[in-house]
This record gives structure tokens, sequence and C-alpha cells, in this order.
């Protein structure tokens, strides 16, 4: 079962103080914590809006799938503030990652045929490269909705792009869920191109070569 990072005791001896903290968590489903190491924000990340939009006008991607390229299509969609990419093949929809800008925050609304409630939090400005937060909310596919956790960290990394190398914020959620069941997902933020690439279980969606 998932195990959540333990909870830094409060200056104050008041016991109620922590309960109060926990309630919270388990209310609003995302918790900003802090792990022991963080770096500062490089200044391709600085802001929002260096990210913004999320597709950036992407019109082409290469899906791999077990290690195999793919004949599957990228089609963007984008309606308000919720931006969505679907992996397509001969005219239909095999996949969709769904995600929606509030504010200074990305949250992924669905991925893998799965709908996350609330949204998961992948990024929130201000920003610290290297901290860590705690999710904690329903997973909710066709057959079943199922308690799930989820510990979501950030780091510098680098997507190929191009033939050129290009510095992104790289997002991870591992997620717990039903009876132990366990699940990673990775995004990649590019300045000026958005989530350039995405790592679903079994499935990458990354530029075309």
């Amino acid at each position: 079962m998932f195990q959540g990072r333990p909870l830094k005791k409060s200056q104050s001896s008041n016991p109620n103080s922590a309960l109060a903290l926990i309630a919270i968590c388990c209310t609003i489903g995302c918790d900003h914590i802090h792990t022991s190491v963080v770096t500062s924000t490089p200044a391709y990340a600085s802001k929002i809006d260096d990210f913004l939009p999320l597709d950036a006008g992407q019109t082409e991607g290469q899906f791999v799938v077990d290690g195999t390229k793919t004949n599957y299509t990228l089609k963007t969609k984008t309606e308000g503030t919720v931006v969505s990419f679907q992996s397509m093949s001969e005219g239909k929809m095999i996949d969709e990652e769904m995600y929606d800008v509030q504010g200074n925050t990305v949250v992924l609304k669905k991925a893998v045929g799965e709908n996350f409630m609330p949204p998961i939090t992948l990024i929130k400005f201000p920003l610290e490269v290297g901290s860590q937060y705690q999710w904690q909310g329903k997973l909710c596919c066709e057959l079943d909705t199922l308690d799930a956790h989820a510990a979501v960290t950030t780091s510098t990394d680098f997507v190929s792009h191009k033939d050129q190398s290009e510095d992104a914020l790289k997002v991870e959620v591992n997620l717990t869920f039903g009876s132990g069941g366990t699940r990673k997902l990775s995004f990649w933020f590019v300045k000026g191109k958005g989530i350039l690439k995405t790592e679903m279980v079994k499935t990458i969606r990354e530029p075309k070569e």
C-alpha cells in the first residue's frame, strides 16, 4: 500500500494542529510537502507563462507502445482553459490526456482512460524544483471508482527535439490505488513548447523525429 511521506512535526505542542492539517489534506486533495532536496527554480521555469499554451501549436508527435513505434497521430484540442492531447488511429481516438490551467496551476484531469477527482496538481507557481507533494482522491475508470493516493515530484531534465536537447521540467506522479495497484505517469514541460513529452505506463508520447 501507499506510504505517504510523514508530516513534519509542528513547533507547537498542541496535537490538534496536526489533526487539523491532516483534515485539510484530505479535504482539498493536494497539499504541498517539501522534501529535504529542493533546488532553485531554473530560468526556463520561472512562471507558468513559460509553458503556455500547453500544446504550443504541436501538430505532430509519435507514440511508442511497449518499445514499438505506432502509426498513431497527434491531435490537440482546446476548450477554454482545458487542453487535450489525443492519440488518433484511422480517425478514431485511442487515448487522451486532459489538462486544465487554473491560474498559476496546471492540473491533470484525465489520462490512460482514467479521470482523477479532484484533478492532480502537476505544477504550481511559485515553483521550487525538487519539491514534493501528496494528492489524495478518486481514480475513476469505465468500470470502477477507486480510492487513490499519489506522490508528485519535480526535477530538471531534457527532451530531444529536432536534433537538439531542450531543457525541461520533469514531473513524476507515482500513483497507488485500490488494493495496492501502482502506476507512474511522467510529464516533460519545455519553455515555449508546453507539455512536449509524456510517459504513461507503457506508452510514450514524444516529438516526431
